[in-house]
């Protein structure tokens, strides 16, 4: 399987980053995807997303729901895992694309479960959840504020939560590892990072300015609008969530066998 353009895109761009003088003024908005999955996505990633950068500060996190639509009669991960094995020919589901986090929570499911479960990648996450709706796939990993509208009018039932804690955007909605998937701790999140070798003075201030923004009430409600947790980390902290990312992602990549040649 390979991953689309946008993908190839975004890699591209930051490889670019990377290759900037590393004075502080230019910055790069990383993601889960170009930080972490990319590193066991691409065959010959342009830039190495521990090596090349420094990380500034963590924006924020955002847990993915587990969703299937209203006419689908399961209530929890249990459920929807024995319908998957029930019908010969499994049960499909969507996501935003190839090697997204969506995907990869969908494939380690699937090999937690022993479920028959099969991809159907779209271009975008919003054409995925109107067949998803229609019941033309069966469930989807998606972020709380594009799935919740359609929660709260009845057209999806949210069963489970990606993260090991639960979604303060749904707070009724029990994790996976709440029903016996220990394993799974998946979210999507967003680091400001600084090219290598950009001075420690540098880094600091902006760090230091990045979460005086943070933690103004306007910008904290605006990213809690977009279904966007906070979880402050600093220094050794920040670089070793880093770590730990590119080690969890890339062992889930590769057993899905998403590629990127």
């Amino acid at each position: 399987m390979s991953a689309g353009s946008g993908c190839r895109d975004r890699a591209v761009a930051t490889a670019a980053v990377a290759r900037t003088t590393p004075d502080g003024y230019t910055l790069t908005m990383g993601t889960v995807g170009t930080h972490a999955i990319n590193a066991g996505l691409f065959a010959k990633l342009p830039y190495d997303p521990l090596k090349d950068f420094v990380p500034i500060a963590l924006i924020g996190y955002t847990p993915t729901l587990l969703v299937v639509p209203k006419a689908l009669p399961v209530s929890n991960v249990a459920e929807l895992a024995a319908a998957a094995r029930s019908r010969p020919e499994g049960f499909a589901f969507a996501s935003a694309g190839t090697g997204t986090s969506g995907h990869l929570a969908g494939e380690l499911l699937k090999t937690t479960t022993g479920a028959n479960l099969i991809h159907v990648p779209y271009k975008e996450g919003a054409t995925g959840l109107t067949d998803l709706m229609a019941g033309q796939v069966q469930f989807m990993f998606y972020h709380p504020a594009a799935v919740l509208p359609h929660v709260r009018s009845g057209a999806l039932r949210a069963i489970a939560v990606s993260s090991a804690r639960r979604s303060a955007a749904a707070p009724d909605v029990p994790t996976m590892v709440e029903q016996g998937f220990p394993r799974f701790d998946l979210v999507a999140w967003f680091m400001l990072y600084a090219p290598a070798g950009t001075p420690d003075a540098v880094v600091a201030r902006l760090r230091q300015a990045t979460e005086r923004v943070l933690a103004t009430p306007e910008v904290a409600g605006q990213l809690r609008n977009q279904g966007v947790e906070m979880l402050p980390l600093t220094g050794e902290a920040l670089a070793a969530f880093g770590r730990d990312e590119v080690a969890k992602w890339t062992a889930l990549v590769t057993a899905s066998g998403a590629r990127v040649d």
